[in-house]
């Protein structure tokens, strides 16, 4: 049961993890319009790639918080039977 409850565990740090690159993806689209104003420029290619980035990985993040919910209640059931 350990097994199951560490494999939960690392479930719900990837989703974390996943969180934490969806933020930083979001400040640097946010940056860009920063980029443009100090004259640096930037390629429509680049940033449809950023977007597209940031669609997979907020596709990801959703199968991920599913994934996660399942862990939380697994562990609430580990938790359960061990009382």
């Amino acid at each position: 049961m350990a097994h199951n409850r560490q494999q939960a565990l690392i479930i719900v740090n990837e989703c974390n993890g996943y969180r934490a690159e969806l933020q930083q993806l979001n400040a640097s689209i946010k940056q860009l319009p920063t980029a443009q104003e100090c004259g640096e420029e930037i390629y429509k290619d680049e940033l449809k790639r950023q977007i597209d980035d940031r669609e997979t990985l907020e596709s990801r993040l959703i199968h991920l918080e599913y994934h996660e919910i399942i862990a939380k209640r697994f562990i609430m059931r580990c938790r359960r039977k061990s009382i």
